[in-house]
């Protein structure tokens, strides 16, 4: 016996129907197949199960309502220029025959400051050993001195343990049922990113516990294998949030193809800026001694920030100022442009994330000398890059889906 839902139920007009769908016999499929119906957004691939009778599709389109300065009943303060805006307002009507809006009810953002704050730790924990692999073979045949070697072999794969069990910390205490986070071991779904990555983020730590328990002492045919992984692992870590991202299919910001690329390159300036803090608190007083391994590395370090947040703030401005695919990813842009996130966007991330960072290493560069400009750059660096993710949060979610 199947009983139907009390708001079926009491409705005197039958103004809900539920039924079967796969039935064709039930009176909800035979409404499908007779009569007009929408649904909202089933380009999505979401298999949306409400149909909505009687209605044009582009009225469930929340970006073809035309928002309202107030509702029936509402009271305003009294304003001399109230009636003047609402006036130009009216008459200025963005989106012609639009909706109007008469009821709306604002609904919370899922997605909060942890999402933000889990992609910045593990930009800095995958970044980590994918700048060491990179600066062990670009430096290889320098044979850093003990300052370098140190960095390598012990400072290097700990931050990246470190930051990694950050991350999962994090990443658990954003479920909504944190205490069932080991049904993601024993009972897994292959077909989610988040059960994806963490048994990515497993792997990897499992890698980088191996660098640090042997360090990269090891014989010549056991040692490239080994760093080789850790980085490639590394650069998984980093960007599979990319496509646990895209499972979100009614969030376009996040459906863009460049963030897998955005992830990688956020890893590369979280490792380049982690490295060059690592090796300054660990032997500034060698710093300068050319003999040591320690100057060269941060000044490979440099060169790798310089082109992270070069290439990763052109790949963003280039996604946000071109042409948007579809009218929620402009409604996203043109909030982290010009509206309520600009601040955060341009001084927080273009100036202080970029721009000055980029400036002051550039110097540091050229009088070959300058640490405590490029630990403030680094630093720098990392305060952006965590601003950004709260942007592409904040902004993925900001267009409404209903």
């Amino acid at each position: 016996m199947k009983l139907e839902p009390a708001c079926v139920i009491v409705c005197p007009t039958r103004a809900i129907i539920a039924g079967d769908i796969d039935d064709a016999e039930s009176d909800i499929s035979q409404i499908i197949a007779t009569r007009t119906v929408a649904a909202r957004k089933p380009q999505k691939d979401t298999r949306p199960k409400l149909f909505y009778a009687g209605i044009e599709g582009d009225f469930l389109q929340p970006s073809m309502m035309e928002p309202q300065p107030s509702h029936m009943f509402a009271e305003h303060p009294p304003d001399a220029n109230l009636h003047a805006n609402e006036a130009h307002r009216n008459s200025a009507r963005s989106k012609p025959g639009a909706a109007r809006v008469v009821y709306d009810v604002a609904h919370p953002q899922p997605w909060g400051l942890i999402p933000a704050f889990y992609l910045w730790t593990k930009s800095i924990a995958a970044g980590v050993l994918m700048v060491a692999a990179l600066l062990i073979g670009l430096l290889a045949p320098a044979h850093p001195a003990p300052g370098g070697r140190f960095l390598f072999t012990t400072l290097a794969p700990a931050a990246a343990l470190l930051f990694t069990g950050i991350t999962t910390i994090l990443l658990i205490a954003d479920l909504h049922r944190p205490e069932r986070f080991y049904y993601i071991l024993l009972k897994p779904n292959p077909r989610s990113w988040l059960v994806v990555g963490t048994w990515i983020l497993i792997l990897y730590s499992i890698l980088t516990a191996v660098w640090l328990a042997f360090g990269v002492e090891f014989p010549g045919p056991v040692r490239l294998p080994i760093v080789v992984a850790a980085a490639v692992a590394g650069a998984c870590s980093a960007g599979y949030s990319a496509f646990l991202f895209a499972q979100a299919k009614g969030r376009d910001l996040w459906q863009s193809p460049l963030f897998l690329w955005h992830l990688l390159m956020q890893a590369l300036v979280a490792g380049a800026a982690t490295v060059i803090l690592l090796v300054v608190f660990s032997g500034y007083p060698h710093i300068a001694d050319a003999t040591d391994g320690g100057r060269a590395i941060i000044r490979a370090s440099n060169l790798l920030l310089i082109a992270g947040v070069g290439l990763s703030m052109l790949m963003v401005l280039g996604e946000l100022l071109l042409t948007p695919f579809s009218a929620d990813v402009r409604y996203a842009a043109e909030m982290i442009l010009r509206g309520r996130l600009r601040n955060m966007f341009w001084f927080g991330v273009v100036a202080l994330g970029t721009a000055a960072p980029a400036g002051l290493l550039v110097y540091a560069l050229a009088v070959d000398l300058s640490v405590p400009l490029e630990v403030l750059a680094a630093v720098m660096s990392l305060a952006g890059l965590l601003i950004f993710e709260q942007v592409w949060i904040i902004a993925g979610q900001a267009a409404p889906l209903s």
